[in-house]
């Protein structure tokens, strides 16, 4: 063989060894593209399934708390839920304001104390068409089946007296519930009962109530303001006091209460944001919202359909500042 071809064909050699190491080469770059695209994959995925497991651990601090486990047992299992979606971006911002929404449904409108479905599915169709963010209820004889007409709605507070729902897809709750007794009355034990919730990132806190008649240890003309004293200390200990605070609820004004409801929780830092009139129906100067002075602006308060209730439902627009 002649050393010209012998050249030749070493050189053929050459080429084809450069061009075979430049695609292993390449190959190597598009396996290490794929492979990076599939990290960012599961850190997505590992991203859902940490804002699942915060919302399972907030789940189940409701539960826990619902059940008898108490309020430690919603603060703990709780607010590692709620740590778990906002913190690692698993809620994004929707916005600064929520609309807010009291509802007395009128205890005999359920099946079990003579009335029927189909007027607690008048109940829960009336929450759809005001559309709010939270909502508390009062005189709820069967959760269930108002969940059920709430469409689109969860409860926040399962097996709790004065029950609070709310829309995920407007706010995020935050995995702790609970409630607390205040002076009963002849026609019930009465409760507060509160939740937290997150609006973007922004922590909030919804008490919501049904407050007594003058009567039974509900008797002295100061009830109500010792009951306000009670909700603002309780706000306290659970480290609530200097957060975005709503209050809901049929807060029974109409006796002689001195000091009112109204008087002290004021001078707690709280403004009344609207009053039922009773324009569309049903009771007014009874059912109210409050909000914490220092970080909301209301607006757009107003009466909504009563539902076949003997209250309206109320609602008010509530902007962070």
């Amino acid at each position: 063989m002649s050393c010209r071809i012998l050249r030749e064909r070493i050189v053929h050699v050459i080429i084809a060894a450069i061009v075979i190491g430049i695609s292993y080469a390449l190959q190597g770059c598009e396996v290490q593209i794929t492979e990076g695209g599939g990290s960012g994959t599961s850190a997505g995925n590992g991203g859902g399934d940490g804002e699942g497991d915060g919302t399972s651990a907030g789940n189940g601090g409701g539960d826990g708390a619902g059940d008898g486990a108490g309020d430690e047992a919603g603060d703990g299992v709780g607010n590692g839920g709620s740590d778990g979606s906002a913190d690692d971006g698993g809620v994004q911002d929707t916005g600064k304001s929520i609309k807010v929404m009291s509802y007395n449904t009128k205890y005999d409108g359920y099946p079990c104390c003579g009335g029927g479905e189909w007027q607690v599915q008048k109940f829960g169709e009336t929450v759809v068409e005001v559309a709010p963010a939270v909502v508390g209820f009062q005189e709820v004889q069967d959760e269930g089946m108002l969940n059920k007409y709430s469409s689109g709605y969860e409860v926040a507070t399962p097996g709790k007296s004065n029950q609070i729902f709310y829309n995920p897809s407007k706010v995020t709750y935050a995995g702790v519930m609970g409630s607390f007794g205040i002076p009963k009355d002849d026609y019930a034990d009465r409760y507060f009962t509160y939740a937290k919730f997150k609006l973007g990132r922004t922590v909030f806190w919804h008490f919501n109530t049904h407050m007594p008649h003058k009567a039974n240890e509900a008797s002295n003309r100061d009830t109500h303001s010792r009951i306000a004293q009670t909700l603002a200390d309780k706000r306290r200990e659970i480290g609530a006091d200097s957060t975005p605070t709503v209050i809901t609820g049929d807060f029974n004004p109409h006796y002689d209460w001195s000091p009112s409801f109204e008087d002290t929780i004021t001078k707690n830092g709280f403004t009344r944001a609207y009053e039922g009139t009773g324009k569309n129906g049903g009771y007014g100067h009874l059912d109210r919202i409050y909000y914490s002075t220092a970080h909301w602006i209301a607006s757009g308060g107003n009466d909504g359909p009563t539902g076949g209730s003997d209250h309206p439902s109320i609602y008010a627009t509530l902007t962070l500042k």
